[in-house]
């Protein structure tokens, strides 16, 4: 039984595996968008400098 659910949850068309893939996508969108701006208001250097 745990398989069979497990099976389902994960398999690529189901509808739960696109609501987890969208909100992977958006997780890693915001980061990018949150390094590039601090690499702005840090102009490429570290704060240990």
């Amino acid at each position: 039984m745990h398989s069979m659910l497990e099976a389902w949850w994960s398999s690529p068309g189901s509808p739960e595996s696109i609501y987890f893939w969208m909100l992977i996508g958006v997780i890693k969108g915001l980061e990018i968008l949150s390094l590039k701006e601090w690499h702005k208001e840090n102009h490429g250097r570290s704060k240990l400098y």
